[in-house]
């Protein structure tokens, strides 16, 4: 198998396996915000609990995780040594972050005692588990990302996700309260780490012999990465929680609907980075110019999937919100803004690689951190007047602000910027997709149907424009079988 056939079917296995697990999350989730469709702010709370968790846990990763592949992508023999003490370095974090998210909660009801009461605090200090969990999972993750073999990281996430969906299912049916839905959200990334761990084994040989001088090193050059993912994280996640303290459980839940279209559209890019990256680390050491092919190919595969979907999206935002309860409705507005800054997370993805491949690892806190200061900075100042419409315009801003600096970074590093031709081809083709929604409305087409009807005329408009993008895609797809 070619190296491009072998990396297009670890991208096609990764995106299906995610697409499945998300997909069960998603049915479960929904399952539980119509669970809690009269009382939204039980859902807020469950949705404040798991985007607190979220935001600390990237404290495990801190970039040991990228530094640690790369290393490994560049010297395999490095394998075991550098893995078992990756793991020892991410289960150090893992018990820094668990204290740290008990401190910070207990501040909150210091200031809130009402609105973070014991019953919060409880559930905070069961779902900071998770971080013990995931700095395993990440751990072994990590060697199959190395190997080209996602086909074993993709079983543990849909097995995990069909649990999630089966018991989530099952509590609905017995009238269980939010503790237990907490408790199954646990329980889910247990289930992925357990997995995991049985396919590891045999795969690669612990070494029980700590070597602290190689641990500083990974968490020094990691530092900055790890910088960047925390201040990634916060303005990803924070507008959840600074809902919660400005306004209250039920905006969070109103925000929390529109947000799953945004988590779930992130499938795409993560999932062919997950691939993609081991690879651009190996081809900045071997041939460059085989690293700026990926990255055209990369980037316009992005535009090529990203373009249409915020079209499709934000004309039918209204449709999409209605799959979930009519008391949702409200919250579609917010979604017409927030999938714009979920396209933009589509190259976002493939320049972030690019920067940390190409050793520029030193501008992604500074790019990040400046996102934060403008994200938070813009949610103190419009959550307050506009709620949860607010924290969307932000999210919108802030990603906008990131995606040019993150181009800049790439531009000098490599003289490589994304092709206007590429770029006009897509937002021409989307645009004609605009126009068939906009008579489809006129009608009332059902959503579904839609979908099908862009998904052909995008793809024929692509083919008669003979789109290489899409072609490659077809002939990639045609070679692996």
């Amino acid at each position: 198998m070619t190296l491009e056939r072998k990396i297009f079917s670890n991208s096609a296995i990764n995106i299906v396996c995610n697409i499945l697990s998300v997909a069960l999350k998603f049915l479960a989730i929904y399952l539980i915000i119509n669970y809690f469709s009269s009382d939204k702010e039980s859902f807020g709370k469950y949705t404040f609990i798991t985007s607190f968790i979220t935001i600390l846990s990237i404290i495990i990763d801190l970039g040991v995780n990228s530094i640690t592949i790369r290393e490994i992508s560049n010297n395999r023999s490095l394998l075991d040594h550098y893995l078992s003490n990756a793991i020892v370095l991410k289960i150090a974090l893992g018990f820094i972050v668990y204290i740290l998210s008990i401190v910070i909660i207990l501040v909150f009801h210091y200031f809130q005692p009402s609105k973070y009461n014991n019953l919060i605090i409880g559930l905070v200090a069961f779902s900071s588990l998770t971080f013990f969990i995931l700095a395993l999972s990440q751990s072994f993750e990590m060697l199959f990302r190395i190997e080209l073999k996602m086909i074993f990281v993709g079983i543990a996430n849909v097995v995990g996700g069909l649990v999630f969906f089966l018991t989530t299912y099952f509590f609905i049916k017995k009238g269980y309260q939010l503790s237990s839905f907490i408790f199954n959200w646990v329980l889910m990334f247990f289930i992925i780490m357990f997995l995991l761990l049985i396919f590891t084994l045999g795969r690669f040989k612990f070494s029980f012999k700590v070597d602290f001088t190689l641990i500083k090193k990974i968490f020094l050059l990691a530092l900055p990465l790890g910088l960047s993912a925390a201040f990634g994280f916060i303005y990803y996640r924070i507008d959840t929680i600074m809902l919660s303290w400005f306004k209250g459980d039920e905006s969070v839940a109103n925000y929390g609907v529109a947000h799953k279209f945004v988590e779930i559209s992130d499938i795409i890019p993560a999932s062919l980075m997950v691939v993609v990256f081991p690879l651009m680390s190996r081809f900045y050491k071997e041939d460059i110019n085989k690293l700026k092919i990926l990255y055209r190919r990369s980037i316009d595969w992005m535009l090529l999937l990203g373009f249409p979907m915020a079209v499709i999206v934000s004309m039918n935002s209204d449709k999409f919100i209605l799959i979930f309860r009519q008391q949702y409705l409200v919250a579609h507005p917010a979604l017409r803004i927030l999938i714009w800054a979920a396209f933009m997370t589509f190259p976002g993805h493939i320049l972030g690689s690019m920067i940390i491949a190409l050793h520029r690892q030193r501008a992604y806190p500074i790019i990040t951190g400046l996102g934060v200061i403008v994200n938070v900075t813009l949610n103190l100042i419009l959550i307050p007047k506009f709620d949860f419409i607010g924290a969307a315009i932000t999210a919108f801003i802030t990603e906008l602000i990131m995606l040019s600096l993150f181009l800049f970074v790439v531009y000098k590093a490599i003289g490589e910027s994304v092709l206007l031709s590429s770029l006009f081809r897509y937002i021409f083709a989307s645009g004609l997709i605009g126009v068939i929604i906009y008579g489809c409305r006129i009608y009332d087409v059902n959503i579904f149907k839609i979908l099908i009807i862009c998904i052909i005329v995008y793809g024929l408009i692509l083919l008669f424009m003979r789109d290489d993008s899409l072609k490659g895609l077809i002939r990639m797809i045609k070679e692996s079988f």
